[in-house]
């Protein structure tokens, strides 16, 4: 019982730190961007 609670929890941390990953990844890219963006039209 306790170890597929620890291979659930394994699981869960890695399907969350995928999402993370993907996140920050996708909010960098956008926030490059629109960097990008203001100081061309500036």
């Amino acid at each position: 019982m306790i170890e597929e609670e620890k291979t659930r929890l394994g699981r869960f941390v890695l399907a969350t730190n995928n999402l993370d990953l993907e996140q920050i990844r996708s909010s960098l890219i956008t926030r490059g961007s629109t960097q990008w963006n203001g100081d061309s039209g500036s």
